[in-house]
């Protein structure tokens, strides 16, 4: 089930990176971060790229999560999305390669301040 909170958190950040990208940004190609080969990295890009796309259309199709029904919807139409997104990545990537990869998509951390 980690796994599964991990990658949805990692396609949660990329959805938002999307929407908040102006149209002339630059997509960040998460395959060759991680040094995937150019054939794999297309792959792994287009199954990343699906998947953000999907979860765009499932926001726009369901509408915002106002009521407790709404919410249960969205969170199934996103843990079938990101189920099979991570069933497609398993078949292009090694485990190692996986694992980079969740590393990579995963929100930065948020480091608490101190007053001192």
């Amino acid at each position: 089930m980690k796994i599964v909170r991990a990658t949805a958190a990692a396609f949660t950040f990329a959805t938002s990176l999307v929407h908040a990208a102006s149209p002339a940004a630059t997509t960040v190609s998460f395959a060759a971060l991680i040094g995937l080969d150019s054939p794999r990295a297309e792959v792994v890009d287009a199954i990343l790229e699906n998947a953000v796309d999907r979860l765009a259309w499932a926001r726009a199709q369901i509408g915002s999560s106002r009521d407790e029904t709404t919410r249960i919807v969205m969170r199934a139409a996103v843990q079938a999305i990101l189920v099979d997104a991570e069933r497609r990545l398993v078949v292009v990537l090694t485990p190692e390669e996986l694992r980079r990869l969740k590393a990579a998509m995963a929100p930065p951390r948020r480091v608490a301040l101190r007053a001192g």
